[in-house]
């Protein structure tokens, strides 16, 4: 079981699963519950990923 604290991150978050996972982890009591940005190019700069997991180091990754 995920700790309530625990940082997760949601791919796709802006999206309809994503979205749907995002909520459900906040009703649940989850805290910090990072979404990715919504500009899919970003995943394709690799500079701009590590950036992006230096910075929320995420715990858990829901890919929706």
């Amino acid at each position: 079981m995920m700790d309530r604290n625990s940082r997760i991150l949601v791919v796709n978050g802006q999206e309809f699963i994503g979205s749907a996972i995002g909520r459900a982890l906040e009703n649940h009591g989850y805290e910090h519950v990072v979404r990715w940005p919504d500009k899919s190019s970003e995943l394709l700069n690799l500079a701009s990923v590590d950036a992006f997991f230096v910075h929320n180091k995420p715990e858990y990754i829901f890919l929706s």
